[in-house]
């Protein structure tokens, strides 16, 4: 049964409207309701074009038709395949003409592999890709922009590269398809009219995702009379990095100045508290249609903000709720645990791993007992108890720098005479490389003494460690804040390990079970997932972690509004109860709680403010 705007919206069949739909209220239902109105008026199916954003979300809303109104001819898809269609036949396009993903990937290995110093080229290499869509998509030069993962001169000499080799393999990937269907629409009238006939009644999901490129494709497609049905809400604009505009869909009244604009604002999902709190927060962004939210539900449901000493505090919390839903029969399957970025969940998992809770992620978890950080932890252990593998010395010899030249001790061993006799190769300097010897045999005999896995990781950063992750980062260009991210998973990891033999026992489970999680493609159990992976999703039990300042907002930031807008997405999840977590110390070192925690009133109206028990 449709409420009152709902069907207002389904009923809507010429000309242009803008549906603002708030979180929960059903705009699926009105997408999928709206082409079976508009077949029923009288209108040929082959002429609806209804686009959404991605090929999951297009095949789901296509099935969803199906089972409520049988097959149809309607075209379901995304930007992608529309923009296919038409270059297929204006300049008869093939499958075979577009790159492959993996085609790309081997491209970008080739080209950098030997450019760039990163020890982490697979995120190199991610970011790179993203970066050139961007520009792409934005329709900017590339030799003004200036990126945010790479150096100027090797960014500009990537993207001259790879257009090279795609004119060489004469194909086109994902971007070129949408600047190409742009450029077709602009100068050949003809086969922009033949299309603007194919499809007189355009839908548009997602709306506020849309950046310029595909709204350009979609205005000159639907013309300025035509029938474009848009469907999208401000407030989940969330993909900026992506050149998504949510000025687009705010300016939708100004470019169509016929339109109806029709406010979905009752929310379906959430209880009363939930819709109260993530109202509060997104009111205090500028840019965005004015709403007022309405809950359907009689149900308060529950948001609370919870301070915890540090992240295992943090995670120890979550599991000790989790089991206490379990028993009283709430499954896994309606519990979802959200971040800001995807380093949060490395902890976390490790923990649900080790209890055997089920669980699946929107992103792969990546293995940080791989980093250099903990492979240089277990290198030093090894030596200090006497059992070196090959390799363990030359590894460490230098971290941190003892200016120690790596060829004389290429096939050295770790014991002092061999040590010294190495040093005897360097002539004039051999003195100084031997007082360098004896301070490292003095920083192993001082590790013997720590058994403990956290005052061995303490004793190795208090010798000259933490300074060297610094320059380390600066010569090989890592990131140095995700350096610091992966030392303090492992402080807080080494904090649980009675012995270092337990640690390395750990981590090889860890990395043993993180790759049959690879394998098991199942989504069973508590989902973990970013805020960006959660959107469009939603469980019953919705935990936050690490709302503290400077990660939500997130500090690398330069668009609050639209952090606030990715917690509001993260908020607005949750069915019944969201709780947010927040640091109030770790250890010696104070947090802040984010911002966002007193603009929805969590922190200064008498909401819970709840401190955590954990047995």
């Amino acid at each position: 049964m449709l409420n009152t705007k709902q069907q207002e919206a389904v009923n809507f069949k010429n000309g242009q409207m803008l549906v603002v739909s708030c979180p929960g209220s059903g705009k699926t239902t009105v997408i999928v309701a709206r082409v079976h109105q508009l077949i029923e008026s009288g209108v040929n199916p082959s002429n609806i074009l209804i686009i959404t954003f991605t090929k999951e979300a297009a095949d789901q809303m296509q099935k969803r038709y199906e089972k409520e109104y049988g097959p149809t001819q309607a075209f379901f898809g995304t930007i992608h395949s529309i923009c296919f269609r038409v270059l297929a036949k204006a300049y008869n396009y093939t499958k075979e003409d577009i790159l492959r993903a993996n085609e790309q990937w081997e491209f970008m290995f080739n080209f950098l592999c030997k450019k760039v110093s990163s020890t982490d080229l697979q995120e190199y290499i991610k970011n790179m890709i993203a970066e050139i869509g961007y520009v792409r998509n934005k329709g900017m030069d590339y030799r003004k922009y200036q990126p945010e993962h790479s150096e100027k001169d090797i960014f500009r000499a990537t993207y001259q590269a790879y257009d090279e080799f795609k004119k060489e393999k004469n194909k086109i990937d994902f971007d070129d398809m949408l600047v190409i269907c742009q450029k077709c629409f602009r100068e050949d009238k003809e086969n922009l009219q033949y299309w603007k006939n194919q499809f007189t009644h355009i839908m548009i999901d997602e709306f506020q995702d849309t950046n310029s490129i595909q709204a350009d494709i979609f205005y000159m497609l639907a013309g300025p009379d035509g029938n474009l049905f848009v469907v999208g809400d401000d407030d989940q604009s969330i993909y900026k990095f992506r050149s998504a505009d949510s000025s687009i869909m705010l300016d939708f009244p100004k470019t169509f100045p016929k339109c109806r604009t029709i406010y979905m604002d009752t929310n379906y999902r959430s209880g009363t508290e939930v819709i109260k709190y993530a109202g509060n927060l997104i009111r205090i962004n500028k840019n965005r249609f004015e709403k007022n939210f309405h809950g359907f539900r009689e149900e308060q449901g529950a948001v609370s903000a919870i301070a915890c000493n540090g992240p295992n505090e943090e995670v120890d919390s979550i599991l000790k709720d989790m089991n206490s839903l379990r028993k009283q029969g709430v499954k896994y399957t309606d519990m979802a645990v959200l971040y800001r970025t995807n380093m949060e969940n490395q902890l976390l998992a490790g923990k649900l791993l080790k209890l055997k809770v089920p669980f699946y992620t929107t992103e792969a978890i990546k293995d940080y007992h791989e980093d250099f950080i903990f492979q240089d932890i277990m290198a030093y252990y090894r030596l200090s108890c006497g059992n070196e593998r090959k390799g363990d010395l030359q590894r460490i010899l230098n971290r941190p720098s003892r200016f120690l030249k790596a060829e004389p001790f290429k096939n050295c061993s770790f014991s002092k005479a061999d040590l010294f006799e190495a040093c005897k190769k360097l002539g004039d300097k051999s003195v100084h490389a031997m007082s360098k010897i004896n301070e490292l045999l003095y920083d192993i005999d001082m590790l013997k003494e720590q058994t403990v896995p956290y005052g061995f990781v303490q004793s190795l950063l208090s010798m000259g460690y933490m300074t060297f992750i610094g320059k380390f980062c600066e010569f090989t260009g890592r990131d140095l804040e995700i350096c610091m991210q992966t030392l303090n998973l492992l402080l807080e990891e080494a904090k649980e390990q009675g012995s270092m033999e337990e640690w390395q026992a750990y981590a090889k489970f860890y990395s043993e079970s993180l790759q049959q999680k690879k394998r098991d493609k199942r989504k069973d159990g508590v989902c973990l997932s970013t805020f960006h992976s959660a959107k469009g999703l939603e469980w019953s039990r919705v935990y936050i972690l690490n709302a503290d300042d400077g990660n939500c907002p997130y500090k690398k930031s330069d668009d609050i509004e639209e952090e606030r807008r990715l917690f509001y997405v993260a908020v607005t999840r949750a069915k019944d109860v969201c709780k947010i977590f927040y640091s109030g110390s770790n250890g010696k070192k104070k947090q802040t709680p984010s911002q966002f925690l007193y603009e929805m009133g969590l922190l200064n109206t008498g909401a819970k403010i709840i401190k955590p028990i954990i047995y």
